[in-house]
């Protein structure tokens, strides 16, 4: 079959070579008759389809394979084609390909099906081909009629004597080629009298062979009547194959796939969750019969409360994958430390601790690389939910945030309403959670505008679309003494926690009363089992809603709890949707075009973005997803101790299992500053301090008290991962203060441009050949390019950033530590982001009064430079990086003409 696709390139380029010669033709205009007109107007389709195959082969490597497996198929496809004369539409060809399967007792397995488009294109672009070819003969024909006529009318011009005899010989040539007779008789009639010999001779001589020069005009009519119809099917077709989806043709041809649709669940499936079963299934009966494979599975979970899934598709060993990374991982880290110490500095044990943390991160892209190529990405299966969510599944979207005014409640419901006009489906619901504002006081006057505000403003809402949607939450105010103010219990984790209680109807009218100012959720009639929770710039864009429930509702997804019901152990009782950035965000600045890309590029994640997914079959949460309210509030709905938990998304995800959809998109902000950005990662970096205690064997309970921690290698592994980051910037000034003093400042400082760049090298051979597949050579290395200058921006914004980020981890460490084990208060403490924001001090002496670490970065390197002055060079290429980062960060954290900054 390698040789059919190459015969079908050839055909193909003959083709475009024939193209090419029409639209010469044309342009010095000559007629070319309709069957060409035909070929000039669509020849597009056959480059649609030529590049559309190759793209397909060059991703799916196996595909050639396939091919090859079916040659059978060309030539009943051929037979099919050739029975209709091309005039084929999708209810013939299933009726012809089903009648096939009868007559001949045989069925098509999801392989063979999988290829008929393709080469339902390679016989209409072969048939296509003859056709061209064809053509072109009679097109030679016309051209010696032309050129013979030329020669007549120029000699008449001229004034010399014509006479048709001279010109005109009639032999075989003529005789068999009746296209040449049909144009010679057709431009001999326009010369009149001088031709009447001629058609003499010519009719005495084609009688004598027995040719009727009438019918051969009018066959040659006929035939380039049959043309026109033959061209205009086969073209037909083209546009049809376009339309044709392999899934219609898995319905209507596969025996195999009406066994499979037996099943209910695999019935009530998405088609790409069902392509997922198909592909597992090819896989799984290499040699062997399909359809008996899946007849058998079927026999087998009937007699079981097995799912199909359990049959298909084998369980991983996680444990195992999970030991053997880990191992390499320190082996790697340890082994290359060790080998670079023995080098770099005079003191090999103090290069050796500092390096171990730089080492580590190259290690760990490495690794990831690796096991990613061992372990391919793959979507969690999904019900389809496209028609409605079912009762059984009402689900209640939610942005919990803290609620200051009665603005902010018009743009919280504002952004409520659009997700629910791009996600309209019956049992969707929508809150807003809103958490008071801290204070010095219990209550205080906006408290009741706030509260009667936002009921007003659901009603107007449910009133307008004529159903009971959205609904609206005011949590009050207690004490806490650990933070010396009044607040929100627990802040939004709290939030969560009331939430979900009320949903289940677990709140005491005593406790609503308590926690509660004013809430209407408790008039739902409707039993909800999830909640998707967003964050106030979290966009739920278009049918997202109904994807993630069709994830949480597959039982292949089901969450399963562990005896002690401390901790999902399979399933998921959580989902983490894919989160892109909003493009309008990204160019708010050069910063964010620098830090976050273009768009659509995870923050969370940059690299590997489903790695944990991928490799040990569950994600990490970030604050934004969908989960299971009964499972939720079953494991820690009461399991945390309080005023310690500050950063609940990771440990969540933890406690419920986080499932990772790559298939499922949210939306997300970006900070335009610098100094913002910064304000929440020292948030992110204190809450991640501040779950520590998670990496023990034991942890503290709802009293404090030491319990069981459920957690196994890879969920603390993801929590010492977080920390282990936060000594990364610690580790590169450290080596690049004491290289000063001992004189190896050049190989510090190549090995740490080193260590800082690779993660960024490992991302550009990325872009690289995602867009080598898609981009023309030209427009690829002109869009790589600048991406490269974008990368060595970032790359050189991390290495001026160093000290300040070594500070600020530094600082969000020491804080949390101290008020974790010595003052026990404000562990609680943050603000939104929106708040943050409003905060910044945008101004130019605000950003270097913020740099104080990198000065004193400074001052200790020329200290070391007074004692190594062979060191002078460098050190200045480092004082001045550092000293000009709060101008540099400053300007491209307000400067809009990104261009223009980045060159």
């Amino acid at each position: 079959m390698s040789n059919l696709y190459a015969k079908y390139n050839s055909n193909c380029n003959n083709i475009e070579s024939y193209y090419q010669n029409l639209v010469t033709l044309t342009k010095n205009h000559f007629y070319v008759g309709s069957t060409n007109e035909w070929i000039l107007d669509n020849y597009y389709l056959v480059v649609e389809h030529k590049n559309t195959l190759k793209k397909a082969i060059k991703e799916d490597k196996k595909l050639k394979v396939l091919l090859e497996a079916n040659t059978n198929i060309y030539n009943v496809l051929l037979e099919i084609f050739d029975k209709h004369n091309y005039n084929i539409d999708s209810n013939l060809l299933i009726r012809e390909l089903n009648k096939y399967q009868e007559e001949n007792d045989a069925y098509f397995t999801f392989g063979t099906i999988k290829v008929i488009p393709i080469i339902i294109v390679m016989i209409i672009v072969e048939n296509l081909n003859k056709l061209c070819v064809k053509k072109d003969k009679k097109q030679q024909d016309v051209y010696r009629v032309n050129s013979l006529i030329s020669k007549i009318e120029n000699d008449i011009i001229s004034g010399k004597e014509v006479n048709l005899k001279e010109y005109i010989s009639i032999d075989d040539y003529i005789l068999n080629h009746p296209t040449y007779l049909y144009h010679l008789n057709a431009n001999l009639k326009e010369f009149g009298e001088k031709s009447i010999d001629v058609f003499e001779e010519l009719n005495t001589y084609l009688s004598e062979n027995n040719i009727d020069l009438k019918e051969v005009i009018n066959k040659e009519h006929l035939q380039s009547i049959e043309d026109n119809l033959l061209v205009s099917n086969l073209f037909n077709n083209l546009r049809l194959v376009t339309k044709l989806e392999v899934t219609y043709l898995y319905d209507k041809l596969s025996k195999t796939e009406k066994l499979l649709s037996t099943d209910l669940i695999y019935k009530s499936m998405t088609k790409e969750s069902k392509e997922l079963y198909r592909h597992q299934i090819e896989v799984n009966t290499k040699g062997k019969d399909e359809y008996k494979y899946v007849l058998d599975i079927i026999n087998k979970k009937e007699k079981t409360n097995k799912e199909l899934a359990d049959y298909i598709f084998k369980k991983r060993n996680y444990t195992l994958t999970f030991r053997v990374y880990l191992s390499l991982f320190i082996i790697l880290t340890l082994a290359i430390s060790f080998l670079i110490s023995s080098y770099l500095l005079d003191y090999k044990i103090l290069a050796f601790i500092l390096l171990l943390v730089p080492v580590s991160e190259v290690v760990k892209e490495m690794l990831n690389k690796i096991f990613m190529l061992i372990y391919r990405p793959k979507t969690l299966p999904k019900l389809d939910f496209s028609k409605g969510i079912p009762k059984e599944h009402a689900t209640m979207v939610v942005i919990p945030t803290i609620v200051k005014d009665t603005k902010k409640i018009d743009d919280m419901f504002e952004a409520l309403e659009k997700y629910y006009l791009s996600n309209k489906s019956p049992n969707l619901f929508f809150t807003l959670l809103g958490d008071c504002k801290e204070s010095d006081k219990k209550e205080i006057e906006v408290d009741q505008e706030i509260a009667n505000y936002g009921l007003k403003k659901c009603q107007e809402l449910n009133t307008k679309y004529n159903k009971d949607l959205f609904y609206f939450i005011y949590r009050r105010r207690m004490f806490n003494d650990k933070e010396g103010k009044f607040l929100g219990y627990e802040r939004k984790r709290g939030g969560l926690l009331h939430f979900n209680k009320l949903l289940l109807g677990k709140l005491t009218k005593e406790e609503k009363d308590k926690y509660i100012y004013v809430e209407n959720v408790s008039e739902l009639k409707t039993k909800i089992k999830y909640v998707i929770t967003l964050d106030t710039d979290t966009e739920l864009v278009l049918n997202t809603a109904e994807q993630l429930v069709g994830i949480m509702a597959h039982p292949s997804n089901k969450p399963i709890l562990n005896n002690a019901k401390t901790k999902v152990i399979s399933g998921y009782g959580l989902i983490q949707p894919k989160v892109s950035l909003d493009i309008e965000s990204t160019n708010k600045s050069v910063y964010s075009q620098l830090i976050a890309g273009i768009g659509g590029f995870d923050i969370y994640s940059t690299i590997v973005p489903s790695f944990y997914q991928d490799v040990f079959g569950e994600g990490s949460f970030v604050g934004k997803g969908i989960y299971n309210v009964e499972i939720f509030d079953t494991v820690i709905g009461d399991r945390w101790p309080e005023n310690l938990i500050l950063s609940h998304d990771l440990l969540e995800g933890n406690y419920i299992r986080c499932g990772y959809a790559s298939d499922v998109e949210l939306i997300d902000d970006f900070p335009g500053e610098f100094l913002v950005d910064m304000s929440r990662q020292h948030r992110w970096a204190r809450g991640d301090v501040q779950i520590l205690g998670w990496l023990g064997s034991k942890v503290k309970g709802r009293t404090r008290e030491k319990i069981k921690n459920p957690l196994n290698g890879i969920e603390k592994f993801k929590i010492f991962d977080n920390l282990r980051r936060m000594l990364l910037n610690i580790s590169y000034l450290l080596l690049i203060l004491i290289s000063f003093f001992k004189g190896d400042s050049f190989w510090t400082f190549i090995t740490i441009i080193t260590i800082v760049s690779l993660p960024i090298l490992f991302y550009l051979k990325e872009i690289f050949n995602i867009k080598k597949k898609t981009m023309s050579s030209f427009s690829h290395y002109d869009s790589l390019m600048y991406g490269t200058r974008a990368l060595v921006s970032r790359l050189y914004i991390n290495f001026i950033t160093i000290p300040y980020m070594a500070y600020m981890h530094l600082n969000a460490a020491a804080k949390s530590l101290y008020r974790m084990f010595i003052s026990h208060k404000n562990l609680l403490n943050w603000i939104t982001a929106e708040d943050a924001a409003k905060m910044i001090d945008r101004h130019l002496f605000s950003y270097i009064k913020q740099f104080k670490a990198n000065y004193l970065a400074v001052i200790i390197i020329i200290i070391g430079i007074v004692f190594n002055p062979e060191n002078l060079l460098v050190g200045i290429i480092i004082i001045v990086s550092f000293l000009l980062a709060p101008y540099l960060l400053w300007l491209i954290s307000s400067s809009e003409e990104n261009d223009d900054v980045l060159s």
